[in-house]
């Protein structure tokens, strides 16, 4: 996880829809709590309704820990955390243990990285590396360095092991980043925690990746916008979400141009280069980790063979997903929106211009 703000951030808040209290007038509304607080390169921000104000606060807290407490242990910044130990350890035999919110990650990471074929893969840290997303001048590699950093990608030589609840790197120098996945997991572990200490509902918002849980009223949900990927001032469409989560991967934050060639954030492991030809994707689902990867992966793989995956890993529906087409030196319009929606995710609309 990066120190930046996070790239690709599409969606924000247009207003969070409030629950309140059914039944008589005399009943008491929920209370609401706001806090917000820099974690993870971005700005968690947390809405909590609960019975009254201490409770609501209290959930604000225990959504707030749980956020922090996944960047101490997956952050690549942090040199303690069970990430940044993994990595050192690359290509020594050594095992490192693992907490279990990082077993799963990590399991879950290789699972779509296997789906995949490779499009999501969680040891791109040396491509990351050697493009300048991780810290250095952002530019191109020249061919030798990127034929080294493209060797220690492959997410085949991770071992897993799961009995033993501890993992390894198999040749030196690769290097685990869960940019991809970290974010959508710590939004899950927020609501999880938040329910447990008694809000009625939530959001929690972490850098444009957003979850939400708990009832709307009149069937409203909460609302949120996505931005239009190059007039940042406007809006090109609205999600409504009563439950589950939504997030955007994209090329306009962390990025940087070349003789007039736009280099984004979101790397192809698979051709070691950042990914072509798509401006954004917005992927809704009923949980954050599986948002937080579907939306790297899909912007990697295209409208075309992102369908494909999505038809064959959720038969039964379940994923949303809309692409943005680059459409060069041409204003974005909605020729250049490719979606996939699916009925069957009931709480989720889609409303672009001009349908």
């Amino acid at each position: 996880m990066t120190r930046r703000r996070a790239a690709g951030t599409l969606l924000f808040v247009l207003s969070g829809v409030l629950p309140g209290c059914r039944g008589s007038d005399a009943e008491r509304p929920p209370a609401r709590v706001d806090g917000a607080w820099p974690v993870m390169g971005t700005i968690l921000r947390i809405t909590a309704l609960a019975a009254d104000e201490a409770t609501g606060r209290g959930a604000l807290e225990a959504g707030r820990v749980a956020v922090f407490r996944v960047d101490s242990l997956m952050s690549t910044y942090k040199p303690d955390s069970e990430i940044s130990v993994l990595n050192a350890a690359a290509g020594t035999g050594a095992w490192t243990a693992l907490s279990p919110w990082t077993e799963e990650v990590l399991a879950a990471s290789l699972r779509w990285a296997r789906r995949s074929g490779g499009a999501f893969d969680p040891t791109v840290g040396p491509l990351m590396r050697a493009w300048g997303f991780r810290g250095g001048p952002k530019r191109p590699p020249d061919p030798a360095a990127l034929a080294t950093a493209r060797a220690h990608v492959g997410w085949q030589a991770v071992t897993l092991d799961t009995a033993g609840h501890r993992a390894r790197l198999e040749r030196p120098a690769m290097a685990l980043d869960f940019g991809g996945v970290a974010k959508g997991y710590a939004l899950d572990r927020a609501l999880d925690e938040m329910r447990r200490a008694w809000a009625l509902s939530g959001m929690a918002d972490l850098g444009g990746n957003v979850a939400v849980y708990g009832p709307a009223p009149s069937g409203d949900g909460w609302r949120l916008g996505i931005r239009h990927p190059r007039r940042t001032a406007e809006t090109m469409g609205r999600v409504t979400l009563e439950h589950g989560s939504v997030a955007t991967s994209g090329d306009y934050e962390q990025m940087f141009e070349v003789e007039g060639v736009r280099y984004g954030h979101i790397m192809d492991p698979r051709t070691g280069a950042p990914a072509r030809g798509i401006v954004a994707v917005t992927v809704a689902a009923p949980d954050g980790l599986l948002d937080d990867v579907l939306s790297t992966t899909l912007f990697v793989m295209g409208p075309e063979a992102g369908g494909r995956l999505l038809e064959h890993a959720f038969p039964d529906g379940g994923v949303t997903a809309l692409w943005v087409l680059d459409a060069g030196s041409r204003p974005v319009d909605r020729a250049h929106v490719v979606t996939r929606e699916d009925s069957t995710f009931a709480p989720l609309t889609l409303e672009l211009p001009g349908g």
